[in-house]
């Protein structure tokens, strides 16, 4: 069974949402049994403390990189199924500025849980490399968040795809990515760049897309 690309059903607002408000809705259907991974920022030196969503789903921290600016990935593991009125709600524990959803994606068959993390910050620079530790996966979808300094042109990865960010969606300061990776248990590297000099926080979740049972288009059968 292919595992499908991973679906952009929200995009945040550019502007910090004050902790235990809710967001503007999702505008798009999030089906249910999927991986939903978040990717969230937070202001001022806070950090995220919980994550849910007006479906019921509870999310879990994958990474929190947070040295310069800070930047989280959250995710949520066969998910209840979130309509398009639907919200997120967060609470953030220190800082003033609230938090801020940079986007959330959908990933289908993808029930595997998280496998690696992670993370790093630069206080100068217009590039990095991250790289995460060996997989123990061999098919895996790795999902990537940076939090630079401020609005400027951002060069992706050439291996990776750009869900939000400069200049895909809109120039919010920070790159949200994903690669899948298939039959290939290494470690995963991404090495985007910026056209000017950044103080950046980055981290990256990969996360198991080995197809769980039941698998589609095999029956049980009980011997008696």
């Amino acid at each position: 069974m292919a595992i499908a690309n991973p679906v952009l059903f929200y995009t945040g607002p550019v502007s910090n949402i004050l902790s235990g408000s809710s967001s503007a809705a999702t505008g798009t259907d999030c089906p249910a049994g999927n991986l939903v991974v978040m990717g969230i920022v937070v202001g001022s030196g806070g950090q995220l403390a919980s994550l849910s969503d007006s479906a019921g789903n509870v999310y879990t921290p994958a990474i929190r990189q947070s040295v310069v600016h800070d930047a989280e990935i959250w995710y949520c593991n066969n998910n209840l199924h979130l309509s398009s009125s639907g919200t997120f709600t967060a609470t953030v524990v220190g800082g003033v500025l609230g938090y801020r959803p940079f986007g959330a994606i959908y990933v289908g068959g993808a029930l595997g849980g998280l496998d690696q993390t992670a993370g790093l910050s630069i206080a100068s620079g217009t590039t990095y490399t991250l790289t995460t530790p060996g997989l123990n996966v061999a098919t895996a979808i790795a999902v990537g968040l940076n939090n630079p300094d401020g609005y400027t042109s951002y060069i992706e990865d050439p291996s990776w795809t750009e869900l939000i960010g400069s200049p895909v969606s809109n120039n919010v300061g920070g790159d949200f990515a994903w690669k899948i990776l298939a039959n290939v248990a290494a470690p995963v590297t991404w090495a985007p760049n910026f056209t000017l000099s950044q103080r950046v926080d980055s981290c990256m979740a990969v996360f198991d897309i080995t197809p769980q049972p039941p698998y589609p288009g095999f029956t049980t059968v009980e011997w008696g």
